[in-house]
């Protein structure tokens, strides 16, 4: 009975680590915003390790490893010792903590889904793993779907309504603006309101920040469905889109009954359709391979499974002609729904020609990435050998960064230079070991096997069924886990989509899960959709985003099988899972830990917001800022947050005080000492020496401003507006010949933003004409 209870409460939990990975905004992994996970995948592993050990010897699964797993600890420990290296060095410490557990967490659920939906290792076929494939496959499935549902909602509906209060926010927070000097409570109270609403829709207060989010809301209706960024969901369905076609085109094959026929072909209609929304032009491109490889999989496990050799003129298309016919009649209907989504998709403003036309711009923004990262890479021996640390690109991208390149990018946009920056060479060895591993198998005609009936009933073509009858369905383990995952995201994070997200889910799983239980797992197409991801993100980037990897192992898991029990492996079993028992232990305290920190912290920063923008109390923001601080001693936020208060309070023209503002310097060095690399907390100790110097007119100030500004500049030399603030700091610390100099390098850069076509990076009209007034030495 107890072991029973384990096994359910391993599935359990393995269901709602899946699950929140799916639906939780993975894109925020470096701040933290899933740091909960990790604990949750390794509470299941020590569920199932607790399993293993009330389990009969004979029925225990067995020990034993193959390329694929030793290739998937290289590109997991890559990334760990990464972390581990910044946590000893120079770096972002929290970005590199907050990736680290996030490895951990990606790891432990790899080794699950390794032991229980992998392939046994032949001759032996698992009908447990087998039902493990269809269920976990199937609940991925109809998250993907209703969050398509969520996407297509979103282009719709959402970008309008998001527009309008935009504009209406906008508004009201230039004109608060206008009357930033006045003395009226009612004004500084509707401000404060004003921007708690901004911080709410993550809307910047900084003009020029302010007008990318505006781009992006009034000129886009791309569906991001529950992640921060538009490529993350096309990762997502690109890889269900495939395994969709292939149960749909299986389903066909074997004569399945009409309504699931059409209730799967729903399913990839909706799941396409949001695919094509994206525009992700990588995505399409992925899709078309991902075909191709499917293609040819299913031909070539055709062949090994009837014995006809590769070279035999004669194929699948002689010997079974009547479904021949119907193939080709189901072929056209997909290119005519095909073209009925373009149409649809053309007519609501989610495709223009734009998606064509830009494809040349796209692939020069992502050559110039690319050479940037290589430079990255090669700046120094530490830089290729182990990499620069996961959570930490952004800081070494910037001083490699283009002239002409425009975005400050947090990734290379490259799935081999990602990992390769991340993880080091061990990470890429692991990555090149997946990817070698998956191909074996296929040419092995493992994947064949896979799908093979385990009831000697003689038909290699009839699958593995779920445990149990289908009314069953909304009892099994992972059903629940779904339900339990998804209301653990909801109550964390507060989506409110979320509720809905899970409603859509179930019923799709309803409608999806009689075909898939029918037809059973495509393993085929599980190696044509991990080919199809893989392109996606040599292209779009994601590889370090938990659920993206995670969805890249586990899609590779369900191909390879397991490797085989090594000599003496089983009398060193039970010392092997005491040992893995107590790093999951220590793994666990580590993650908990940290997520545990990331609350108490992020609860003190609410706080103090909350005083400072509503109560209008800076002293009780402080204490709640210093609380902060003091909670995490890696984080950055707390300290910046404590300069800005005390920099407002120390400019006070009514009560100025030099204390608080050495106070204010205090903690802003406090904060670059914790992100060392970056540039945006020179930058920002810069302005607080300047907004002095407006004040004081002491040309002191505006040289220590120039100073830091200059800092700055070193961590991102090329960008126009840090070049322009530092030509306009020096010359009012009457440095003229040096300000000329930086002057005439901001024009340089603000040429080449002109030339390269993006206005983001583009010096502002009356900025422009005082820098130039600069450069030629005039008074601006």
């Amino acid at each position: 009975m107890t072991e029973r209870i384990l096994h359910w409460l391993t599935l359990v939990l393995l269901g709602a680590t899946v699950a929140c990975r799916l639906v939780t905004a993975t894109d925020g992994a470096v701040q933290g915003i899933t740091c909960w996970i990790p604990p949750l995948a390794l509470l299941a592993v020590g569920a199932y390790l607790l399993w293993q050990w009330m389990t009969e010897p004979g029925q225990r699964i067995r020990l034993g490893w193959n390329l694929f797993d030793v290739s998937l600890a290289l590109l997991i420990g890559g990334h760990i010792v990464g972390a581990i290296m910044i946590l000893k060095g120079a770096g972002d410490k929290r970005a590199a903590l907050n990736m680290l557990c996030e490895w951990i967490g990606v790891g432990a659920t790899a080794f699950l889904f390794r032991q229980l939906c992998s392939p046994a290792p032949e001759p032996a076929v698992d009908v447990a793993a087998a039902a493990h494939r269809t269920l976990f496959g199937g609940m991925i499935v109809a998250l993907a779907m209703s969050i398509s549902g969520l996407g297509i909602y979103q282009h719709l509906v959402v970008y309008a309504e998001l527009g309008k209060e935009f504009r209406e926010i906008e508004q009201k927070w230039d004109r608060l603006q206008a009357k930033q000097t006045s003395s009226d409570p009612r004004v500084a109270a509707e401000r404060a309101q004003l921007q708690l609403k901004m911080a709410q829709l993550q809307i910047p207060e900084d003009p020029n920040d302010r007008e990318t989010w505006r781009n992006r809301v009034l000129n886009s209706s791309e569906p991001y469905g529950l992640f921060a960024l538009t490529n993350t969901l096309a990762g997502l369905l690109l890889p269900v889109e495939l395994l969709l076609l292939s149960l749909f085109w299986h389903g066909a094959r074997r004569r399945e009954p009409l309504w699931m026929l059409v209730s799967t072909a729903v399913a990839a209609a909706v799941v396409g359709y949001c695919l094509l929304l994206t525009k992700s032009r990588t995505a399409y491109v992925g899709l078309g391979v991902g075909l191709i490889a499917w293609t040819l999989g299913e031909l070539w496990t055709w062949w090994l499974a009837r014995g006809i050799p590769v070279s035999a003129a004669a194929g699948p298309v002689a010997v079974r002609r009547p479904f021949a016919r119907r193939a080709g009649m189901l072929t056209l209907a997909g290119f005519l729904l095909v073209a009925a989504m373009i149409a649809a998709a053309w007519q609501s403003g989610g495709l223009d020609r734009l998606v064509l036309s830009e494809s040349g711009k796209s692939l020069r923004y992502r050559l110039e990435w690319w050479r940037s990262t290589v430079e990255m890479l090669k700046e120094r021996r530490e830089n290729w050998v182990w990499g620069i640390g996961p959570g930490n690109f952004r800081q070494n991208y910037l001083p490699h960064k283009l002239p002409e390149s425009s975005e400050e990018i947090a990734d290379p946009h490259n799935l081999v230079l990602d990992v390769w920056a991340n993880g080091g060479l061990m990470a890429l060895l692991g990555l090149l070991g997946l990817g070698l591993a998956t191909i074996q198998a296929v040419a092995q005609g493992s994947v064949q096997r896979a799908g093979a009936d385990p009831r000697k009933d003689g038909r290699a073509d009839q699958p593995v069924r779920a445990e149990g009858p289908r009314w069953r369905l909304p009892f099994h383990p992972v059903v629940w886990g779904l339900v339990f995952g998804i209301f653990g995201a909801l109550t964390l994070d507060g989506n409110e989509d979320l509720s809905a997200v899970l409603a859509g889910a179930l019923v799709a799983l309803l409608l999806v899960m009689p075909l898939l239980e029918r037809v059973g797992w495509p393993v085929v197409a599980s190696f044509a959709a991990a080919a199809a991801l893989a392109v996606h993100l040599c292209g779009a980037g994601g590889i370090a985003l938990p659920a993206i990897n995670q969805w890249l192992i586990l899609l590779a898991a369900c191909v390879v099988p397991r490797g085989e029990a090594r000599a003496g492996a089983e009398r060193l079993a039970g010392w092997i899972r005491s040992v893995a028992g107590v790093c999951v232990v220590c793994l666990f305290s580590l993650c908990w830990w940290n997520f545990s920190t990331l609350v108490t912290t992020e609860g003190h920063v609410a706080a103090g917001r909350e005083r400072l923008y509503r109560d209008h109390d800076p002293e009780r923001a402080t204490s709640a800022f210093r609380a902060a601080a003091k909670s995490d001693p890696w984080a950055a936020l707390p300290h910046e947050l404590l300069a800005a208060v005390s920099a407002q309070r120390a400019g006070d023209p009514r009560q100025p005080d030099a204390a608080l503002f050495d106070r204010a310097v205090e903690e802003q060095q406090a904060a670059i000492a914790r992100d060392p690399l970056g540039f945006t907390g020179y930058r920002a100790l810069g302005l607080m020496y300047l907004q002095r110097f407006s004040r004081t007119n002491d040309s002191a100030d505006a040289r220590l401003a120039a100073r830091w500004l200059s800092e700055a500049g070193r961590r991102y030399p090329n960008l126009a507006a840090l070049q322009a603030e530092r030509a306009e700091t020096l010359w009012k610390g009457e440095l003229k010949l040096e300000a000329s100099l930086v002057a005439q390098r901001a024009l340089d850069l603000h040429a080449a933003s002109v030339k390269a076509g993006h206005p983001d990076k583009q010096l502002k009209p009356e900025r422009l004409r005082r820098i130039q007034a600069i450069k030629n030495q005039i008074e601006p």
